[in-house]
């Protein structure tokens, strides 16, 4: 599990540097700019808008969360990259984790985890200021936990009402 996870965070870490050393704004799409926007506005101005000076009218399309977090890295967003990179990495164990509740055979576990390690929109997502990311760890978690919450009701024979 370990090389794999270490293969991973590898292959992310390799085409971050080719994105960074070939074309630094390629880490950017147009609502990149919006979200580090919101998050600069959210710890600067305390307020939830993409203007850039005030009036600063209210966001109504994205949520908080990942505004939230751009904004805690400012505007390096190279440290927003590095972080997703450990969030992709850390998916795949995430992803293990909730595989191993379903199949019990660690070598069809692992290819499956190897295939994700290569996944090209995993590792390219990753290098984008973009929520994909974060919004993956979240799905993920929620899975398992929900999942594993849902095995250990299931095994007590606790019933919800």
């Amino acid at each position: 599990m370990f090389l794999i996870l270490a293969f991973a965070l590898l292959l992310r870490l390799i085409y971050s540097f080719i994105v960074i050393t070939l074309n630094p704004e390629g880490i950017l799409m147009h609502d990149s700019i919006d979200y580090i926007q919101l998050g600069n506005n959210l710890y600067s101005n305390f307020v939830f808008s993409r203007e850039t000076a005030a009036p600063f009218y209210p966001e109504h399309i994205r949520v908080p969360f990942y505004p939230m977090l751009t904004g805690v890295f400012g505007a390096n967003y190279f440290s927003i990259i590095f972080f997703q990179i450990g969030l992709s990495t850390l998916n795949i164990y995430i992803l293990y984790l909730l595989v191993r509740l379903f199949v019990s055979n660690d070598k069809l576990i692992m290819f499956g985890l190897l295939l994700m390690c290569l996944s090209i929109n995993s590792i390219a997502l990753c290098n984008v200021v973009l929520t994909e990311t974060l919004s993956e760890t979240l799905l993920l978690g929620s899975l398992y936990f929900l999942i594993k919450a849902f095995n250990e009701i299931k095994n007590k024979k606790i019933k919800l009402h």
